[in-house]
This record gives C-alpha cells, structure tokens and sequence, in this order.
C-alpha cells in the first residue's frame, strides 16, 4: 500500500490555504494534548505538514518522538546544542530556563512563531531572499530579545515589514494570536507587586480553546476581506500608530522592560 505523501506547510503558495492547513494542524494539537495529556516539545514548522486527500487540503503534525507525558519539575535540562537549533521557535520562559517546567502554553507559543517564521520568510513555497526574523536564531540572550521585541513591540508596524504582498492578510490571525499572548505575558507583574496567577494559562489567558478562538476570528476576518481592503487599512493604522509611538529605543526599553517584569534574564 502506498503511504500518503505529506509536505511542509511552507510549500503552500496561498496563504489562505495555507492558514486553514494550521487551523488543522492547531486542531490535531489540541486533541493530541486533550487525548493524551502530553505536550509535543518540538513545534517547528518543519513539523507542520499538509496532505491533498480527495482533492481537499488535510493538515497534520508530526515528530512526536519527544513528547512529554506530563509536566514535571525536575526535567532534564536542554543541551546547548538544542536550544541553539530550536531558538526559532522556543517559548522565551524556555530560552530563559532550559530546565522549566514544560507546559502547553509552552507549545501554542512555539505555534506563533513556527507559522509567523513560515509566513514572514516563504512566498509561493520558496525562502525569499533576505528573509526576516534570522535574529530569532541567535544564540538564546538575543533570540530572547528580538522575540520580546516582536511580542511587546504592538506600535512597530512588524506585520507591515514581515508579510510580503499577499501573506499580508494572515495579519488577521497572527496579531489576535501574538496580543493573547502578549496580554497573557503582561499578568506577571514586577517582582516587587507580583501576584500568584495560574502560570499554565497566564491567568486564564492563553487557553487551548482561545488560541482556537483567535485564529478562527482571524480566518473569518481574511474571508470577509477578499480585496484585502480592511487588511490594508489595518496596516496603515499600524503604521501611523509606529509614527505616534516614537524611535526604536523607546520601544527596545519597554521590550527590557517587560522582560525584566517576566523574569527573563539577557
């Protein structure tokens, strides 16, 4: 029998295909954790595959070779080594501690930042060339910086800068997931007025079911906006927002800033 054929999601050359592919993937995550209780550990996006099944488009994730049956304190720690290789996608609690207590929340970050690496760096299924976000895969106190920059940074206009041309519409979904993140992030308070808030969900947050919320608002959103119209006015209110904001080192303090409040060490 022959086995099916499986493909990076990266070789999708539309992006709206190529969203509803990771909604499917997101699915299979959440029923994988839901099912087993275990988190996959290695969300990549080289792990994020499509398949053509009857001529519809199945999604589907794979390398579930090191998943973690349950968190647990007392883990073994990350070679440096891996955490050189996976810098791209890691949780920044994880880059900051190797040896963390994993938890989902870890996982559903590492699926921000596979399909914004994906969306930012691929047009019609090739790299482009000069890709962006080579910064995230910097040894960790850099790739620690330049996520929080991205996570933080709500006024720099990034989404205007990372998506080329037609990508622009997965601005939808990738700014409702990063904000839930980002809000989630901004429930730890400095040491010094910090309250205990449940740290699997950042307080009830970042949730399996509203990260699949948010992507399903961003879907609708690219749907209702198939002349790219409201995308397009979005990202001039980005814009004239990065103008209001201020320079560039206004905006690497406030990303110091909140790194410090969460705990993370440069």
């Amino acid at each position: 029998m022959t086995k099916p054929l499986f493909y990076p999601i990266s070789a999708l050359t539309e992006p709206t295909k190529a969203v509803l592919v990771f909604r499917e993937i997101l699915r299979c995550y959440i029923v994988f954790h839901v099912c087993s209780g275990q988190l996959h550990g290695e969300i990549g996006f080289s792990n994020m595959l499509f398949q053509r099944k009857s001529g519809q488009l199945c999604g589907a994730l794979s390398d579930f070779d090191l998943a973690i049956t349950k968190p647990c304190s007392g883990t073994s720690p990350a070679s440096p080594a891996k955490i050189l290789t996976d810098a791209p996608f890691i949780a920044l609690d994880l880059l900051n501690e190797p040896s963390a207590v994993p938890r989902y929340r870890h996982d559903l970050e590492s699926f921000l930042y596979a399909i914004t690496w994906c969306a930012s760096r691929y047009e019609g299924g090739k790299e482009i060339a000069r890709a962006p976000l080579d910064d995230w895969g910097y040894p960790a106190g850099d790739a620690k910086f330049a996520k929080a920059k991205f996570m933080f940074g709500v006024f720099d206009c990034k989404y205007d800068r990372l998506l080329p041309r037609k990508a622009r519409m997965l601005v939808w979904p990738l700014c409702y997931f990063q904000m839930t993140f980002r809000d989630g992030m901004l429930k730890r308070k400095p040491y010094e007025h910090r309250e205990q808030i449940d740290e699997e969900t950042f307080g009830g947050v970042v949730t399996l079911s509203r990260i699949a919320e948010v992507i399903n608002e961003g879907i609708e959103m690219i749907m209702r906006d198939s002349k790219l119209e409201m995308t397009d006015a979005l990202i001039n209110e980005m814009r004239e927002d990065a103008k209001k904001f201020g320079d560039s080192r206004e905006l690497d303090k406030k990303c110091l800033l909140n790194l410090m409040g969460m705990g993370i060490r440069l």
